[in-house]
């Protein structure tokens, strides 16, 4: 077991290593990381934004296309169309970057110049 305790000092270390009597070992570490934090991180804040804007999108989407529209079932979902494209888009996006970057079946590659 592994206690932590917080330091002002720059060092990370141990303190005491010990062997209770329960054959588990018992270390204090004595670190600045061990010092709790009540700030949240620039990540943290950018990931609360963004799922409050996908809330946002989601729940206004709904109540535009229920109130204004007339939507009703599956056509309330917003965007419905691309989110029904997402796995088949994200497949060929997959299968367009093993390939290189090429076009895998010359579908939509340029004709050849004769």
């Amino acid at each position: 077991m592994i206690h932590m305790k917080c330091s002002s000092g720059d060092l990370t270390f141990f303190s005491s290593i010990s062997q209770p009597t329960g054959g588990h070992f018992v270390a204090t570490l004595v670190s600045p990381y061990a010092c709790s934090s009540a700030l949240l991180s620039a990540g943290s804040i950018m990931c609360i934004i963004l799922l409050v804007l996908i809330g946002v999108y989601i729940v206004g989407g709904i109540l535009y296309l229920w109130f204004v529209v007339g939507a009703t079932g599956v056509e309330l979902i917003p965007n419905y169309s691309f989110w029904r494209q997402i796995p088949f888009l994200i497949r060929d996006g997959c299968c367009f970057t093993k390939n290189g970057f090429r076009a895998g079946n010359n579908t939509y590659a340029y004709q050849s110049i004769k």
